[in-house]
């Protein structure tokens, strides 16, 4: 008997130091230096918890053991008042433990108002790779039908906002692409639609916000000069441009409207003509009028051109509304 207790003395003097904390006494808790955990509760429905306080590389697994078509699982990261900060569920789980925590659906969450910040070095990248087809990236908003509102925010790196692209009205379920302050710009293969801070549209960088002039004009070819205004719009690459009415006394077999009286901008690539009704010698008949490179214009008879005008008796313009395109 005396060699058994003294067996068992030196028995728990040999394991003393490992039983030991670090700063001697025996520790409150085990101490474990592991590189993974794997732990399972002792039921098929519980909670596992894991508190690791060393700065050693922890991999944890969790297990759910049963094999039927509801089978549950959710990993919760919580704080101390036990709201939900970041869960992973399946749809098993038809009520939630953790308050804003998620309820009966399968993902991801970051719950309450938690942030989403990625951050891998000096680049942030958000890859979705699925074999399904169809949705990918779902944004949820803030109600449903008009009131919705619900949209991503592209902001520089000292968080002021750039833009934002989603349903912004809160009236109607508009999708709304803005740029706070420069261009929005759509693109396709190199070709883009183009809205700068001012309201002005652009196709491939020509503009479609229509655009007006004015010139006032000086009628060569007659003994007064009446000076009728030049009315021009621009669509694009689309010019219309309109004459008021005016006539006046033939001197001479010429009839202009002076020499670059079209505005730059408004000119074309190439000579141009319209057909117009005007009045030669006092008699109504059909003409054209001219429009070239430089903003020149001219009027025609339709059966002798520019230079064939009577030298006396009345010249009048009609309707002069002509159509052209700048390229």
């Amino acid at each position: 008997m005396r060699t058994k207790m003294i067996a068992c003395v030196l028995l728990l003097a040999a394991l003393a130091p490992a039983l030991m904390g670090p700063t001697g006494g025996f520790p409150s808790r085990p101490r474990f230096q592991a590189v993974g955990i794997n732990a399972a509760p002792a039921s098929t429905a519980g909670t596992v918890t894991a508190s690791m306080t060393s700065n050693a590389s922890v991999q944890s697994v969790f297990t759910n053991g049963s094999t039927g078509a509801s089978a549950d699982y959710r990993l919760t990261v919580f704080n101390s008042t036990r709201r939900c900060g970041f869960a992973v569920t399946s749809t098993g789980f038809s009520s939630s433990f953790l308050t804003n925590g998620p309820t009966g659906e399968q993902g991801v969450f970051f719950c309450g108002n938690m942030p989403v910040v990625l951050g891998m070095n000096d680049t942030a990248r958000l890859i979705m790779d699925g074999t399904a087809s169809g949705e990918q990236v779902q944004l949820r908003g803030t109600a449903t039908g008009n009131a919705n509102l619900a949209y991503i925010a592209i902001r520089d790196s000292a968080g002021t906002r750039i833009g934002y692209v989603g349903d912004d009205g809160g009236s109607d379920q508009t999708i709304t692409l803005r740029s706070d302050s420069g261009a929005a710009r759509l693109n396709s293969n190199g070709n883009t639609i183009a809205i700068d801070s001012a309201g002005a549209a652009t196709v491939n960088g020509v503009a479609f916000t229509p655009t007006t002039a004015t010139a006032t004009t000086t009628i060569v070819g007659c003994t007064t000069n009446p000076a009728p205004t030049m009315r021009l719009v621009r669509n694009g690459n689309i010019v219309t441009m309109m004459v008021d009415t005016f006539s006046c006394t033939s001197n001479g077999t010429s009839f202009t409207l002076g020499t670059g009286v079209v505005p730059s901008g408004y000119r074309p690539a190439r000579t141009v003509s319209c057909s117009v009704q005007l009045t030669n010698n006092g008699t109504v008949e059909a003409g054209f009028i001219t429009i070239g490179t430089n903003g020149d214009t001219a009027y025609g008879r339709a059966g002798g051109g520019t230079g064939t005008w009577t030298g006396s008796g009345t010249k009048a313009n009609s309707t002069d509304q002509c159509t052209f395109i700048l390229t």
